[in-house]
């Protein structure tokens, strides 16, 4: 079986439209052809490609009305034995899939990260929010946590890294704290340079660094250096499992600490 997420109004609509297109004879021609776009609407919303193919046999049809305005008997008889067969598909096709129950019981701050952050997400950071509310969604809790954490030491990073003198304060301590490293001393030039270090070591060098971090406080780095260890907890192949309010809790905290100061 395939795991799908979607939501159950989809397929509540999708039932209703395949209940008109099952009953032609007591809709205008005009109202059946809106009832057949909505269905090929539905059937690619909820991704059952097999019955969406079986139902092009709708489209394009020439569909007589009686002197009532009705469709025609006949026509009627023919476009019933039409959706017949598409119904018996879209039966079995979705039988063959296993639906997650969708949860919508999701921190607005969360939703609106941008504006309670106070600041645009790059597109990444977008990216990395939008997988930790699908996750939160389809009930995936492991996964919200390990995610959740890669969206706030991101926004940490580029809270260093978006201003020229807090990166110019960070490196200064990097310098040092490399210097006998046998990868020599580095600094953080291009984004794509923090790869290459941990995420213990980051947060110690925004607490430990001067000038315009000295803001990062101890206090901010007992926060964040708690969440990772939480998120390591959960990252690792170990028997530890997440709960609802485990992980609905760690985002909470994430959000809580990142749209705060020094953050914000």
């Amino acid at each position: 079986m395939s795991n799908t997420s979607h939501s159950a109004s989809d397929f509540v609509m999708l039932g209703e439209c395949l209940h008109a297109l099952q009953n032609p004879q007591v809709y205008r021609s005009e109202l059946y052809a809106k009832e057949v776009g909505n269905f090929f609407t539905l059937l690619e919303r909820t991704g059952l490609r097999s019955t969406r193919r079986m139902a092009e046999s709708l489209a394009g049809l020439a569909i007589p009305n009686a002197p009532l305005g009705l469709i025609t008997a006949v026509a009627s008889l023919e476009l019933s034995s039409r959706v017949h067969p598409i119904a018996t598909r879209l039966y079995e096709e979705t039988n063959d899939k296993d639906y997650i129950e969708s949860d919508r019981q999701i921190a607005p701050k969360l939703v609106s990260l941008a504006h309670e952050w106070g600041r645009p997400l790059e597109p990444h950071q977008a990216a990395l929010r939008a997988d930790t509310e699908t996750c939160l969604r389809a009930r995936l809790y492991r996964p919200a946590i390990v995610t959740a954490w890669g969206l706030c030491f991101d926004l940490v990073r580029w809270w260093v890294f978006s201003d020229t003198q807090r990166l110019s304060d960070f490196n200064t301590l990097l310098v040092q704290r490399t210097a006998n490293h046998r990868r020599g001393s580095r600094t953080i030039s291009r984004y794509t340079d923090y790869f290459t270090e941990s995420d213990a070591f980051i947060l110690e060098l925004c607490r430990d660094a001067t000038g315009t971090l000295s803001d990062f406080t101890e206090k901010t780095h007992r926060i964040l250096q708690r969440l990772l260890d939480d998120r390591n907890a959960f990252a690792h192949a170990n028997f530890e499992e997440a709960t609802e309010t485990e992980a609905k809790s760690y985002v909470d905290r994430v959000i809580r600490v990142i749209c705060n100061p020094p953050f914000k």
